[in-house]
């Protein structure tokens, strides 16, 4: 459904959301990762979840780090963002006490 995507592009998003998964579960409690990928005719939905250690908070749509280094860190996720609006696709976060969930819809294209 996403095969009109770049490979550099598709490792880049999701290379990054993953790292960002396991580093996050690592320092959970509970250490769990999940990935799903459900299609409809027109739309690829791509789920990727994780136990967090607290609730993760975004200001304006921004994710805040909870890196010690504040300044150097949210660059993959900016680099993801940059690709996905290449595609037309925006991620969308949801955050509850102990997971978090990136959304990501894709619009399929014909080849």
């Amino acid at each position: 459904g996403i095969s009109y995507m770049k490979p550099a592009d598709l490792c880049i998003v999701f290379s990054n959301l993953v790292d960002n998964a396991i580093e996050a579960a690592e320092q959970s409690v509970k250490k769990e990762i999940g990935i799903k990928v459900t299609q409809s005719r027109e739309y690829c939905l791509c789920v990727i979840g994780n136990t967090v250690k607290e609730k993760v908070i975004a200001t304006e749509g921004i994710l805040t780090t909870t890196k010690g280094d504040a300044k150097n860190h949210g660059i993959g996720l900016q680099n993801v963002k940059d690709i996905l609006e290449k595609y037309s696709a925006e991620p969308e976060f949801e955050s509850e006490e102990k997971y978090f969930k990136v959304k990501i819809l894709f619009k399929k294209q014909e080849n």
